[in-house]
């Protein structure tokens, strides 16, 4: 299995951040296999609850500039990246 290096993990939550600035309350990643044996990487960014609807539009873009600092060591993963709200439960 591949690693999600600090540097890379940073890259990402800067991305993520500089989209939605302060309506992101917390990011978590996690590595893990598809049932299929595909690698994956799953992002749960926990949004805050009053985030305009609009904001929401940004999540195609976000895919792009996330694929886009994955950097050589995770070519070949895909991001999976959920929206969450606060309570919700990570299934990864």
């Amino acid at each position: 299995m591949k690693t999600l290096r600090d540097e890379v993990r940073a890259d990402i939550e800067r991305v993520i951040r500089e989209m939605y600035g302060d309506w992101v309350l917390k990011i978590t990643m996690k590595l893990a296999h598809s049932p299929f044996g595909d690698e994956n990487l799953y992002i749960h960014m926990y949004l805050d609850d009053d985030m305009p609807h609009e904001e929401a539009r940004k999540l195609g873009r976000l895919l792009v500039n996330v694929s886009d600092v994955m950097g050589e060591e995770l070519d070949g993963v895909f991001p999976y990246i959920r929206p969450m709200s606060e309570g919700s439960v990570e299934y990864v």
